[in-house]
């Protein structure tokens, strides 16, 4: 049977179809002139390349495939160490056909129409896929199911859900001490990593997708701050606010805020790009290695609070850094400018203050499962307002209030009662005493009327 030939290269190309030709000609009469029968017999494909050298020549390179052993031949010495270069010695001619026959596997990998793989070897294949991956697929299932109690009352319905039926790290009160200064930024990456972070068990595919979100994020942060900090050295650089360019050690109280705004937004940048520094690796990181560092950081009773607080810094120093900046202006214009100034800016500042208020409560409404938030908002600052107001009026005034409105209720419920109509009422005329009787028998008329 002849053998088949394959090329890379290109045959509508007269000059390399002559070349492969004439070079495939010349390997297969010296195959033919071997005396040994086995090479007449096995099935064998022929494979050729075209390499060009340095000097504008072409060199040709070949193997044969040998279908029947698994194994590349061919009819010079072949220099093995090309092929073995990921070791440092081979032990022995057995273990050399190791490498040899996964060469033959590449080459029905770059050919796949080279031969038709009958049933022994899709056999053989399916026992290695099992036996490679039937114990692995058993442990995960089995540890799974362990660790999500299956079978078990309270068994895990969700990956976000604690078998303990409760959150295992309640939120302590040096975070919600912390919260406001941080704009709540820590509570939003708190909730996300303990989504993540569920009985000390990783969710590796929710951990990269926060981390790359967490990354692009400071990101953003950096261009912001930058702009921030451009913003308040213009700022700086206007003639009313750096004191006409006279050197001072006294500085004016919208110098010192636009400083901080300068300070805040700095740190902003700064801790953004060594988060990202540190977090851009573990966006393709290992489970296991996901696992030891959320491990790392949980605390025994706070949990993952510290690594929400530090991934919160950034956002909070650039609000902060934008708070003063307003600050900053807002000082300038009303300290500074006349009247008609303070007017515009004022009302222009009211407006927006007005809309961002507007937007925070739109997302807190949004976000809240209950949809009569804001009803029940206002309802307990009513009560708290009146509880407020009862213990700051004086006791005096309090108390006659009280006894008017005691009077009040006890009248109009005395009123409610006689005049309900359809109930029958009863006259009772005051008991007279006998006191010369000794027997003091206490005497009564009563008329029922309807």
């Amino acid at each position: 049977m002849p053998p088949r030939i394959y090329t890379d290269a290109h045959m509508y190309d007269p000059a390399q179809a002559t070349i492969i030709n004439k070079t495939a000609t010349q390997i297969l009469a010296l195959l033919h002139e071997e005396d040994d029968p086995k090479l007449q017999s096995i099935i064998y494909d022929l494979v050729l390349e075209i390499v060009p050298l340095s000097d504008g020549n072409v060199i040709v390179g070949y193997y044969f495939a040998d279908h029947a052993s698994r194994l590349l031949f061919w009819m010079d010495e072949f220099d093995a160490s090309l092929i073995c270069n990921e070791i440092k010695c081979v032990v022995s001619i057995s273990h050399l056909r190791l490498e040899i026959e996964s060469q033959y596997w590449a080459h029905c990998e770059l050919f796949p129409n080279c031969r038709e793989y009958n049933q022994a070897i899709l056999d053989e294949v399916k026992g290695i896929l099992l036996h490679a991956t039937t114990g692995r697929v058993m442990r995960n299932a089995q540890h799974n199911r362990f660790v999500h109690l299956y079978g078990q009352y309270g068994a895990r319905l969700d990956r976000d859900q604690s078998v303990h039926g409760i959150t295992v790290h309640p939120h302590s009160w040096y975070l919600k001490i912390v919260e406001p200064f941080l704009f709540w930024g820590a509570e939003v990456h708190l909730v996300a990593l303990e989504k993540i972070w569920v009985d000390r068990t990783i969710h590796i595919e929710p951990f990269r997708h926060f981390i790359h979100k967490l990354n692009e994020e400071w990101m953003t942060f950096v261009i912001i701050a930058t702009v921030l900090l451009n913003a308040n050295m213009a700022f700086l650089s206007i003639q009313s606010v750096d004191t006409s360019g006279i050197f001072t050690s006294d500085r004016t109280i919208t110098q010192i805020v636009s400083y901080i705004s300068i300070v805040t937004s700095l740190g902003s940048a700064i801790l953004s790009l060594l988060l990202v520094k540190q977090n851009r690796s573990k966006e393709e990181e290992a489970a296991n290695r996901a696992a030891m560092f959320l491990g790392n950081m949980t605390h025994g009773t706070r949990g993952l609070e510290h690594l929400s607080i530090l991934y919160a810094i950034p956002y909070a120093l650039l609000m902060w850094s934008t708070l003063t900046f307003v600050g900053a202006f807002t000082l300038e214009v009303f300290l500074r400018t006349s009247l008609v100034a303070r007017v515009n800016v004022g009302s222009v500042l009211a407006v927006c203050t007005i809309l961002v208020l507007w937007c925070i409560l739109a997302a807190w409404i949004g976000d809240s499962h209950n949809p009569h938030v804001l009803g029940d908002l206002k309802k307990r600052l009513v009560d708290r307002a009146a509880v407020l107001w009862g213990l700051l009026r004086p006791k005096n005034e309090g108390s006659e209030c009280a006894r008017d409105s005691e009077n009040e209720a006890a009248e109009g419920s005395h009123q409610e009662e006689c005049e309900q109509p359809g109930m029958p009422q009863i006259l009772v005329h005051s008991p007279t005493i006998d006191i010369s009787d000794p027997s003091h028998e206490v005497s009564s008329d009563a008329t029922f009327a309807g």
